[in-house]
């Protein structure tokens, strides 16, 4: 019988089999080191071709411009969870450490944009196909694989996930069944009702998703994420990840993926986007937008994986006419955007979910696009700072940081960055000392907020300084581009 074809090797097949020899030491321990594998995760990622290719793909970033966290080995001993509160045992040994001691060796460099694809990827719940929601999604099956490699064998060999309306019950089971269970129905507790409507509907029409073996039996999360995987599994595994577990890794990281390659190829940051899935719409503008309803009732714009597709192609004809020089002048940008919604729209009702040019231009995302077009078409353009404000805009500067700190998606690494921004970029105050200020630098809140990141905990003083004041710079332009491009369209 002949061999089944290998799979092509891919970008994604590369990462899914770092990530599998990454996984392959953790999950030989008593305990999954969730912290230390988050790390090792953005260190993977921080390398390139993946940094150049998966995290900036169609984007327009420089390399030279990325800012980079140093990660030094007591990140690694120090981590207890991707996740934990403040009070977790992180402490930033280089703040009070006296000048002459060594810091702690240099491991190696995190991409700032690392930590944004953990965070939008491996740590986000993985939804049901639409096609397939009577069975279990491919995470599910990474986990049947995973636990099958358990001890003992003649009892996790046979584990598998099924939907059924059958309940199973926990008696007689395996001892070492028992705490898997326990993980999974806490995961569940936490999910609570914050799955889908697509999973709610298959869980009542087709039963619930089982992990059983022998005659025993636990309920699984509908939308399990990568890491919820790996802290549930029965460890440690005795056995190494083979080539089904690669295969399916390949599956999972690819679906999982998707969303946020979109996103950068329509040019938008998924830093800001990837969580918002319903838009909300301006009363005055519904007519020319598809609405629907979304989470909580919400009736809005779906930012949804079929609109995204559509948004690239928009971003990719409008690229084409602004470089064959159908277009030109000083709005090209957005003349180009305008004529491509014309062209695909064509006889059509609708296009990527909007009824007229008016309505795209009208949402935040859109006015994003045409703006960062004008930074960057492609990953070899370089980047250019944005224009000064005038005195005017400059007045209105601390509002609109505001508001995109209120829309921002600060995760628990970065509040020390939402810290700062606050203090230095709309209470005024100085970032050092200056004017009988000792500084945001020396504020205790911001070195609680530091101690708590496994990340910044590391650095010493001076390069926790250059990667908080990057982030800022960065985040202080961003808001400069988007001012200026809502002028410019209400114009």
């Amino acid at each position: 019988m002949p061999k089944a074809a290998r799979r092509p090797k891919n970008l994604m097949w590369g990462l899914a089999h770092d990530v599998r020899d990454c996984l392959q030491e953790a999950l030989t321990r008593a305990r999954f080191p969730a912290g230390e594998f988050n790390l090792a995760l953005q260190m993977i990622l921080s390398r390139n071709p993946y940094a150049r290719t998966v995290l900036f793909r169609s984007f327009g970033a420089p390399q030279s411009g990325i800012p980079v966290l140093h990660v030094r080995a007591t990140a690694f001993e120090e981590a207890t969870g991707p996740f934990e509160e403040a009070d977790r045992p992180a402490a930033n040994d280089d703040l009070d450490a006296s000048p002459d001691e060594e810091p702690a060796p240099l491991l190696g460099h995190i991409c700032e944009q690392a930590t944004c694809y953990v965070n939008c990827v491996f740590l986000r719940p993985m939804e049901l196909a639409p096609a397939l929601v009577d069975q279990p999604s491919n995470m599910h099956k990474l986990a049947v694989l995973l636990y099958r490699l358990a001890s003992p064998e003649h009892f996790w060999a046979l584990v598998r996930a099924e939907r059924s309306k059958e309940r199973y019950a926990l008696q007689d089971c395996e001892p070492s069944f028992s705490p898997v269970a326990g993980r999974l129905d806490d995961q569940i507790k936490q999910q609570g009702e914050r799955s889908t409507a697509r999973s709610h509907t298959a869980r009542k029409r087709y039963g619930a998703i089982w992990l059983t073996a022998a005659q025993c039996g636990t309920q699984m999360p509908e939308e399990m994420g990568f890491f919820d995987v790996l802290e549930a599994a029965p460890l440690p595994l005795r056995q190494p990840l083979g080539d089904a577990v690669l295969e399916v890794l390949n599956d999972v990281l690819e679906t999982l993926n998707k969303r946020y390659s979109l996103l950068r190829s329509c040019g938008l940051d998924p830093d800001d986007w990837h969580h918002r899935h319903t838009l909300e719409v301006d009363a005055k503008l519904r007519d020319h937008v598809k609405t629907r309803t979304g989470e909580g009732g919400c009736r809005g714009y779906s930012l949804s994986v079929s609109a995204l597709r559509d948004l690239k192609r928009l971003r990719e004809t409008a690229q084409a006419l602004q470089r064959t020089g159908e277009v030109s002048g000083p709005h090209a940008v957005h003349a180009a955007f305008e004529q491509a919604f014309a062209r695909l729209l064509g006889t059509g009702k609708a296009f990527a979910g909007f009824k007229t040019f008016q309505g795209f231009a009208s949402m935040a995302f859109a006015r994003e696009m045409m703006n960062l077009n004008t930074v960057a078409w492609n990953d070899t353009e370089g980047y250019e700072e944005p224009a000064a404000l005038s005195e005017e805009e400059d007045a209105v500067m601390s509002e609109q940081l505001a508001d995109l700190l209120d829309d921002e998606p600060f995760a628990r690494e970065e509040l020390a960055v939402k810290y700062v921004l606050l203090e230095a970029g709309i209470n005024g105050r100085p970032v050092h000392r200056e004017r009988g200020d000792q500084g945001v630098f020396a504020d205790r809140t911001l070195a609680r907020l530091v101690a708590a990141s496994p990340v910044l905990a590391a650095l010493s003083q001076d390069e926790l300084r250059e990667a908080l004041q990057l982030k800022v710079a960065a985040f202080r332009d961003k808001a400069v581009r988007i001012l200026q491009t809502n002028r410019r369209v209400a114009s």
